[in-house]
C-alpha cells in the first residue's frame, strides 16, 4: 500500500524585531523595505525549497512558451508578400494575442502557487493546461489546412 505522508506548511523564520537605529544612522530607506516586505524567508524543511523551485521552473516555461507564440506570430506578420499573406497577418496577431494570454495565465498561476505553497497547500489545475493545448492543436491544424489548400 502507498504511505502518504503530509509535509507540514511553510512557515516563515523569525528573524526577530528590527533594531532601532543608534543616534546618528539613519533608517533603512523606503526602498530596501519595500524589497523586505516582497521576499519571504521560508524554513527549509520537507520539500519546501524544492516544491518552490518547480514553481519557478514552471513559470519560465511558461514565459518561452508565450515568447515562442509571440515570435512566431510577428514573424507571421513581418513576412514578405507571398499568396499566403491574407491569411499570414491574420494569424500572426492571433498568435501574437495569445502569446500574451498565455504570459498573463502564466503570472497569475505563479503567484497563485506561491502563496498557496507558503500555506502547505497546493492547488490543481485541469482545465487550463487542456484548453492551452486544444487552442494550440487548433492553431496547428489551421496553418497546415492554409499551407495544403494553398498547394492546390
Amino acid at each position: 500500500m502507498l504511505d502518504v505522508t503530509t509535509t507540514p506548511p511553510a512557515t516563515p523564520i523569525d528573524v526577530g524585531p528590527e533594531p532601532e537605529p543608534k543616534q546618528g544612522k539613519k533608517r533603512p530607506r523606503p526602498r530596501k523595505r519595500a524589497r523586505q516586505a516582497i521576499s519571504i524567508v521560508l524554513e527549509n524543511s520537507g520539500s519546501v525549497a524544492r516544491d518552490h523551485l518547480a514553481s519557478e521552473r514552471t513559470f519560465l516555461a511558461y514565459i518561452r512558451t508565450s515568447l515562442l507564440f509571440a515570435s512566431t506570430g510577428l514573424f507571421a506578420i513581418a513576412s514578405p508578400s507571398t499568396p499566403l499573406t491574407r491569411f499570414a497577418r491574420p494569424l500572426g496577431a492571433t498568435l501574437v494575442i495569445f502569446a500574451l494570454v498565455v504570459l498573463a495565465i502564466g503570472v497569475r498561476r505563479y503567484f497563485l502557487v506561491q502563496n498557496l505553497l507558503t500555506q502547505g497547500k497546493f492547488p490543481l489545475t485541469r482545465i487550463t493546461p487542456a484548453t492551452l493545448a486544444t487552442v494550440t492543436a487548433i492553431i496547428i491544424i489551421i496553418v497546415f489546412a492554409i499551407l495544403v489548400l494553398s498547394r492546390k
